[in-house]
């Protein structure tokens, strides 16, 4: 139980560490932009363009997925840690 505490805490400070790196923020930036850009081709998209709006939805499901894997990774690790803390 304790291993895979440590484990979740150091995988928590690596994700919180990488989102300060350059390499961490081009892609939290790029994941963004990406969801933006669905976004404003969704609100142009034709009636009834069904491909189209299953392209959208999958390439903003991508960058969602992206960050909240990271926060997950970054709210797992602080629970770790509280609970090695608690011990």
């Amino acid at each position: 139980m304790q291993d895979d505490l440590l484990k979740q805490a150091q995988l928590g400070i690596e994700a919180e560490a990488f989102l300060s790196t350059d390499l961490g923020r081009f892609l939290l930036d790029k994941a963004d932009q990406e969801l933006e850009d669905a976004q404003n081709k969704f609100l142009i998209l034709s009636t009834g363009d069904d491909v189209g709006l299953l392209r959208l939805q999958s390439q903003a499901k991508r960058s969602i997925n992206f960050k909240s894997w990271l926060a997950e990774a970054i709210s797992n690790g602080i629970y770790a840690e509280q609970e090695l803390n608690d011990e």
